[in-house]
């Protein structure tokens, strides 16, 4: 399994990193702008999760081209989850199946 990732720069400005989020990946414009915020403050963000490393360089691919077309150097990687990161995904997921209602937040 592979996450792609967007990557910060400092000449693709962070509209259009969200629009290349939502023309490409699919989100909505908040969570596009979300994720292209995330990008900007870490350095990167997670795009989407591929099972295949196939899958990973087509959106890749595409998310390249549109910011190449439009003349932005914005870059896109993939990079494997560790299985322990896919574990605690998987753990999650079934809690939330069994107790949707219970509040997992640490703390008072």
């Amino acid at each position: 399994m592979l996450k792609v990732l967007v990557l910060n720069d400092e000449n693709s400005p962070m509209e259009f990193v969200a629009s290349v989020l939502q023309d490409i990946f699919g989100y909505s414009e908040d969570e596009a702008r979300r994720i292209a915020l995330h990008a900007h403050l870490n350095g990167e963000a997670a795009c989407c999760i591929c099972p295949r490393p196939v899958d990973a360089e087509a959106w890749i691919s595409k998310a390249t081209a549109l910011s190449e077309q439009c003349g932005y150097p914005l870059e896109f990687s993939a990079v494997s989850i560790p299985f322990t990161e896919r574990v605690g995904a998987w753990v999650f997921n079934a809690m939330m199946k069994v107790a949707p209602n219970i509040d997992f937040r640490i703390g008072p």
